[in-house]
């Protein structure tokens, strides 16, 4: 199946122009979700190491939605030359966002498109960090920093978004209706987890996206 996209130009400061193949190899900044942090050891990270180079950003996620944002930010390469956002879940959300700020392609798997929804089920709770171990706690101040906030594509630049269908902890359905608002069809596989479980299956679409996107 050929994954749905549109193939336009992503504009940001400056000129540059990025292709993958036979010329230049991507660079995925891949942007992890809820109370995680990155790793190497993520098949999904593995899978976009055989395809391009993987920088890792950890943030903190019990932090501000400004907060993030500007840890996030801080961490982005210096050269944005042939970088793509990914991001998983809350992390699909952050890679939207910055990728709207700076006119860079993304690819979104199982994205929390309106955080202030998703997130509410966590508020006011300690979290331990699936990976790290450390705990924090999510309060009602820090969950109000989102309201409002939500995926809003660059019309110019519009992202590559997968779901798996059986996604328990972001409806699928809510996401497909979502995105075909600003006109981008959700791939969807059909099964899987909120973990999601067809990178395999993704990986093409995702290596087709980077060879087709250019930016000026």
């Amino acid at each position: 199946t050929f994954p749905y996209f549109r193939v336009d130009f992503c504009f940001r400061i400056g000129y540059s122009v990025f292709m993958i193949g036979d010329k230049q190899m991507a660079t995925f900044v891949y942007i992890h979700g809820f109370n995680s942090a990155f790793t190497t050891a993520n098949p999904k990270v593995a899978a976009l190491a055989t395809i391009g180079t993987v920088v890792g950003v950890t943030y903190d996620t019990l932090n501000t939605h400004e907060g993030c944002l500007d840890e996030i930010i801080a961490q982005l390469p210096t050269d944005l030359t042939d970088v793509i956002l990914v991001g998983t879940s809350l992390g699909g959300y952050y890679a939207a966002t910055v990728a709207a700020m700076l006119g860079l392609p993304s690819v979104l798997i199982n994205p929390s498109t309106i955080p202030g929804v998703s997130l509410s089920k966590y508020t006011g709770q300690s979290h331990t960090n699936y990976l790290t171990g450390d705990i924090g706690f999510f309060g009602k101040n820090t969950f109000s920093t989102y309201l409002g906030a939500r995926i809003r594509p660059n019309p110019r630049c519009l992202p590559l978004v997968a779901v798996d269908l059986a996604d328990a902890v972001i409806p699928a359905g809510d996401t497909v209706d979502y995105f075909k608002a600003y006109g981008v069809m959700v791939n969807t596989f059909d099964g899987g987890s909120h973990q999601f479980d067809h990178m395999t299956d993704f990986l093409p679409m995702i290596a087709a996206y980077a060879n087709h996107v250019t930016y000026l």
